[in-house]
């Protein structure tokens, strides 16, 4: 199914404590286009999008989303770059205002892994469940060459590195194994 014209809709997230007060989060996401889209030389695109965050800001962050001036207002990643137009907003579960922008990004707050988890994760596909590991190819994320919007290229190895970003914004553009002829 498409994405409307200006959404991003996300497939599946992981967030890390980096130490007692920063965290960091990673969205894959996607847009989709129509057919009448593609017709006109449109492509859907996928792209891993992050953020390093003091947790406070993001707590703060929240209690904005859920003002009530502002929860029915698209919610906005706070990212600029080549792939996000001015007026894209996000979507997760169908649902794209501030309110569930809030719900979301609470959630990565409450969920957040620890490092050594996160990692086990991302390079592993391991996700620890109540009835133990758990393991799959799909629960994996690229951790190597993605981008700020300064445009520092880095990779997730240790979270002291990432530390030193300070709070920022990052993607990497996905590339379908499809797409690679």
């Amino acid at each position: 199914m498409a994405c409307k014209p200006n959404e991003i809709s996300i497939l599946k997230a992981a967030s890390a404590k980096l130490d007692a007060d920063n965290m960091l989060i990673l969205a894959v996401m996607y847009h989709t286009v129509s057919k009448e889209e593609k017709r006109q030389g449109a492509k859907s695109f996928y792209t891993i999008e992050g953020r390093i965050a003091k947790i406070d800001d993001l707590k703060a962050e929240i209690a904005s989303m859920n003002a009530d001036a502002n929860k029915l207002l698209p919610w906005k990643w706070p990212t600029k770059n080549a792939l996000w137009p001015d007026d894209y907003f996000v979507s997760y579960d169908g649902n794209s205002n501030n309110a569930r922008g809030s719900k979301w990004l609470q959630d990565r707050i409450s969920k957040s892994l620890s490092w050594s988890a996160f990692i086990d994760l991302a390079k592993n596909g391991v996700k620890q469940t109540a009835r133990g590991p758990k393991t799959s190819d799909s629960a994996k994320y690229d951790l190597e060459d993605y981008v700020t919007e300064g445009g520092l290229h880095f990779s997730i190895d240790y979270a002291e590195n990432l530390l030193k970003l300070g709070s920022t914004t990052f993607s990497k553009r996905i590339i379908l194994k499809r797409d690679i002829q």
